[in-house]
């Protein structure tokens, strides 16, 4: 049957292993579970980066973030100029391409419209923009098109509806969960204040579920699981202490860059998928099912069942934020490269500085970077990473920032909301 649709849901700040079907120990997904039985879902999906914006411009561009530059918090430079999108690909097949998202570090300033006939925002959540994203697929029954749905109910503050505040069970913590990394808020130091903070989080991801399932219903009452390709992934995770700290951003670890990543095609079986994918993979995958044409040398098509390929990641930060808030010592760029079962993470002059095997130690707990046995393996990965010449001629200073005073107001504020700046 011939695709007419393409619906890419996008929730941010979903953590992979919190999720139902990733076996999460509580039901936190019951409708994204549904649709997971219907899918493929992959096991071992990565983002590029650590946070929205680099992760976003290469979801669109299927490039690394060196080589479209937007890397580097708080103040990514704008998508480059010249680089062509997925999107971009879809409105020249004639696809109608809408985005209704939740601003912040995904709005148009920063050239995510790039591509998009409408690109629109009523709020940061999902529940916002749902209105406005159903009228539009109601309104274009008959046309082709790409709907990007997007919102930050899983970001920080944490602050789930009533309704899907469920997981609290006895807790009568009194520590304030929207204070956490603000301006003035403390840092939690009683067990029951950590596992306050998760239970917080995972009722964020039973409200996202909510959202989601709002419009997988609408899809399936209307028809569109006969002729739509369906997308559900995020675009990082989240840290809980992992790595004795909070939130994303800073690291490369596994519990920011694995994400959830489930691919609907009609009269395709559903099927777990083990080998090791990448948000870069998305655009290609699209261009496939629909025989385009996008030449983006870094993704490959998720269809492609060859065994995994080694998976880059990076992530940045401004030189004046780290003087103002830090990290101490962090390289201001940060890389990383798994292959096979290992990841060695790399600073900004492609230097290695930790190795973790991820089959023996898949929470990063021992750094075997400078073992005997692991010399092999060490030289097998920095040969990968220094392959990759996007890694060797994007320094870290060469990534201007857009200065913040510049932002339109209402981003500003929608940035404080979640917690930056």
């Amino acid at each position: 049957m011939e695709i007419s649709n393409i619906i890419l849901i996008a929730i941010d700040t979903l953590r992979a292993d919190h999720l139902s079907c990733y076996n999460y120990k509580r039901n936190t997904s019951p409708n994204i579970d549904e649709f997971a039985k219907k899918s493929m879902l992959f096991k071992n999906a990565y983002s590029v980066s650590s946070w929205t914006s680099p992760a976003f411009a290469s979801l669109f561009s299927s490039v690394l973030p060196s080589e479209h530059t937007v890397l580097k918090y708080p103040r990514p430079k704008t998508l480059r100029k010249g680089l062509p999108t997925i999107t971009q690909i879809l409105t020249k097949s004639g696809f109608i391409t809408a985005g209704f998202h939740g601003g912040g570090f995904v709005s148009s300033k920063f050239g995510f419209a790039k591509g998009f006939k409408i690109y629109d925002s009523e709020g940061m959540l999902l529940k916002d923009n749902l209105d406005l994203c159903l009228k539009f697929i109601a309104e274009n029954k008959r046309r082709k098109k790409f709907v990007f749905f997007h919102g930050y109910e899983c970001h920080r503050p944490y602050e789930p509806e009533n309704r899907f505040d469920c997981f609290l069970g006895n807790n009568n913590s009194p520590y304030d969960v929207s204070k956490l990394l603000m301006p003035g808020g403390k840092r939690p130091k009683a067990k029951q204040d950590f596992e306050k903070i998760v239970a917080k989080y995972d009722g964020c991801i039973k409200m996202a579920d909510y959202y989601t399932g709002k419009l997988l219903t609408y899809l399936e009452a209307n028809g569109y699981f006969n002729n739509s390709i369906i997308i559900i992934l995020s675009d990082h995770g989240e840290e809980f202490q992992d790595h004795r700290g909070f939130d994303h951003i800073r690291t490369l670890y596994e519990e920011v860059v694995r994400i959830p990543l489930f691919l609907y095609v009609p009269g395709t079986a559903p099927k777990l998928i083990t080998q090791k994918k990448s948000i870069l993979d998305v655009g290609p995958t699209l261009a496939e099912l629909l025989a385009l044409k996008f030449d983006q040398k870094e993704g490959l098509s998720l269809l492609n069942s060859q065994p995994s390929r080694p998976i880059f990641l990076e992530t940045g930060l401004n030189s004046d934020y780290i003087q103002k808030r830090g990290p101490k010592n962090h390289p201001g760029v940060l890389r990383a490269v798994i292959k096979d079962e290992y990841k060695i993470i790399l600073d900004a002059q492609v230097n290695p500085t930790e190795l973790y095997d991820l089959q023996k130690d898949s929470k990063e707990q021992k750094n075997i970077l400078h073992t005997a046995q692991s010399r092999q393996i060490r030289q097998s990965l920095m040969e990968t990473a220094k392959a990759k010449q996007v890694f060797a001629r994007t320094k870290s200073q060469d990534l201007e920032p857009v200065k913040f005073q510049y932002l339109e107001e209402k981003i500003k504020h929608r940035l404080r909301s979640l917690g930056y700046f």
